[in-house]
Order: structure tokens, then sequence, then C-alpha cells
């Protein structure tokens, strides 16, 4: 068996660097690295490689994420395609994971790895997941050795920053959109591979580092988040209704897993501080994990925020509550400077879940000092 591997470069050499030399560390001298260099400002791809490792393809003009990855895929000379963003990075044995994954793994079409950020060191992506409106990523921020990610396991989609595929299921499938822009091109890719009878995989052994919120001065165009809702819209409008909702069976076994190590309070007041839409129906999920009994909405109008101060948010009226509460946040991460609030609240049963299915006890989130508490 072959394999080729295609690094698509717009803008970032310095995140190109690092990706190329963990790569040219990480795997086998057999492997094909093919890198394509696509830009119009010739400046961001004029870059010295070593063309005894790299395979270059130069193109005078901005191809897109999907454009840059398919023509890497025509020169690819591997039976298996891996797909590497530029904004990546590798430990030894991701490589040998993930192909031992994908032989291994019943009726897989794709496999991708287990994305960790860089500067925290916890999970950015390990799957995608859907509501009626959203699209969350399971077990986001959680630690890389949480017991619920570390299993492979087959998803509905998932990210293709590091990606592996059989070239004729690629073709098949009718590769990357030809569209300028990259989000949603990896659901997109996988909605069709599941079309074709096959499913996508993520493979817990295998582990890459992906800064996927790099922004450089010359970020590629079709990676604006300015433009992420003109592409949601396509995206919907083309493939909504192939869309299954299955956040829920995340957040059951993030549930069954929080009542394995902890016990319970009789009995809840949820604190809604989430900026989604479809609030109910997550609510309406946590009702039948643990007894609530009041809502109370603080809704934010921030996506993913990473700080949220409860003190500034909540009042003392709400601190002196003696119900335990469940906050419910985008990101569990952001109620992690709340030494003030754990505290002086008298009740410490509290529970933190957040959009990607992470249930977690708020004293394990707040860092809360225990020369405070007294």
């Amino acid at each position: 068996m072959s394999y080729s591997i295609i690094v698509p470069h717009h803008a970032g050499r310095q995140l190109l660097d690092y990706c190329l030399q963990t790569l040219r560390a990480t795997v086998p001298d057999d492997v094909e690295i093919i890198v394509v260099l696509n830009n119009d400002d010739q400046d961001e791809v004029r870059i010295a490689l070593d063309e005894t490792r790299y395979r270059a393809l130069r193109v005078t003009r901005d191809l897109g994420y999907g454009g840059a990855i398919n023509l890497g895929a025509d020169a690819a000379s591997g039976q298996y395609l891996v797909f590497c963003d530029n904004d990546t990075s590798f430990l030894p044995g991701w490589f040998e994971a993930l192909v031992n994954g994908y032989h291994a793994a019943t009726n897989i079409g794709s496999a991708s790895a287990k994305l960790i950020s860089p500067t925290s060191g916890r999970i950015v992506d390990f799957g995608i997941a859907f509501t009626e409106y959203n699209a969350p990523h399971p077990f986001m921020d959680a630690e890389p050795d949480h017991p619920l990610v570390r299993r492979s396991r087959p998803v509905q989609a998932a990210c293709s920053a590091v990606m592996m595929i059989e070239k004729q299921l690629f073709e098949d499938a009718g590769r990357f959109s030809g569209r300028p822009h990259s989000y949603y091109n990896d659901i997109d890719l996988c909605l069709r591979v599941r079309e074709r009878g096959y499913e996508p995989w993520v493979i817990a052994e295998s582990v890459a580092f992906h800064k996927s919120s790099f922004r450089g001065a010359r970020a590629a165009p079709y990676k604006s988040s300015a433009l992420k809702a003109d592409q949601k819209a396509w995206f919907m409008g083309r493939y909504g209704s192939k869309l299954r909702i299955d956040m829920q069976v995340y957040l059951a076994e993030a549930f069954a897993h929080f009542r394995r190590d902890t016990s319970p309070a009789a009995e809840y007041v949820i604190i809604d501080l989430a900026s989604v839409v479809d609030r109910d129906w997550y609510c309406d999920v946590i009702r039948e994990a643990l007894p609530t009994r009041d809502v109370y909405r603080y809704p934010s109008y921030e996506r993913d925020s990473t700080a949220l101060s409860l003190a500034e948010r909540l009042g003392v009226n709400v601190m002196a509550l003696r119900v335990p509460f469940i906050y419910f946040v985008d990101r569990f991460v952001c109620l992690g400077q709340n030494t003030l609030w754990a505290s002086l609240r008298e009740h410490h049963g509290d529970v933190v879940v957040d959009r990607n299915g992470n249930v977690r006890r708020f004293v394990d989130v707040a860092a809360a000092s225990e020369v405070l508490r007294g």
C-alpha cells in the first residue's frame, strides 16, 4: 500500500515550516509529501523546499482549500491520500496510528486524527455532531486522555485538517467542492462519503496539533470568518436535509460518565449562559439526565467566549441561592477563572455543561482556592 500526504499552503510560512519539519521527522521516507503552493501574491509562496523530500506544486492563483487539495490529489501517486493543513504539526507515531486505525475499522470511509490545541493542549476536534442549528465538536476542550476520547469511533463528520481516505473513494465521492472557501468542506465530503455507504471515523491514537484559529497578515481569503455565515447558508441549503441530529448521543455518554464519578443532587436549577439558538433543546436533554426545577436565563451574545465572570454576570443574590446549579455555557473552560464565585458559593455541588457535550463538576473547572474557602 502506498500513501501520499497533501499539504495545501496559501499563507503563513512559519506554520508551514513547523508542519513540514514535523512531517519529515515522523513520516516514513517512502511516503510521498506534496505541498500545493497557491496564491496570486507570489511573495507568500516563494518558499525554498527540499524537493528531494517534498514535491512542490506551484500555482499563481488562489485555488481555495478544496481546489488546492484536489490539485494535490491529481498529482498524487499513492493509493491512499492524507490531507494535512499547513497549520498542523505532529508527534512521532501519529501516522502509523492513523494508518492502523483506518485499516482496522469496519466499513471506514475516512479517518481523522484527534486534533489538539498547540497552546492549551486540549481537544480542538474529535468529530463533528449536529443539533438543529448547531455543529458542535463533541468533547472539545477536554484533555486528550479523557476517558470519553480514548477510543476510536465512527462519526457523522470530522475535520479534514488531518484526514486519510482512499484515493478512489475520494474520486468516487466527488472530491472536495471547487468553491473558493474552506468552511464546511470537510463536512461536505464526509456526507458524500456516507452517501456511498462508508463511515467517517476519528482515530483516538493518532494525535496532531492544529492551530485552527491562526489569522496571518495574509491569511487565506477562503478562511475569512466574515464569510462563514454565507458559507453556512450555502451548505445548509444543499445538505441540511441530509444531516441527522446526534448531539444527544454524546451528551448521554458524558452524563453517564459524570454519574459514575459523582453522586448527582436531588434537584438543580439551570443557569443558562450560552449563545445557542436551540437552548431549549439542550435544556431538555439536560433535564432528561439530571433532575431540574427551574431555568434562569442569562444568554450570551458572544459565541464561544473563553472567559466568563459569574460574579459579574449573576450577582450576589443568585450566588446565595442554596440549590445546586447547572451552568450551561458554550465552552466549559470559560468558567476557569471564577475563584471568587467558587469560594463564596455555599453549595459545592454545581455542575457545568457545555454545547460540545462536556459535563464537569464546577469546582474542578473553576480552580477555586482552598485557602479562600477556609
